[in-house]
């Protein structure tokens, strides 16, 4: 329940933008690509 307090959608909405900005930014970086991946992943589980 407190995870869905936390986890508004507006919050997991800038959430995910900020991820996608940030792999756009880095798509030349294999490394730091499946870091975002992951933790887009681990964001999904959680949720």
């Amino acid at each position: 329940e407190h995870r869905r307090q936390v986890f508004t959608p507006e919050f997991l909405q800038g959430y995910a933008d900020e991820l996608q900005m940030l792999a756009q930014q880095y798509a030349d970086d294999k490394e730091k690509v499946a870091l975002l991946k992951a933790l887009w992943q681990y964001a999904e589980e959680i949720v």
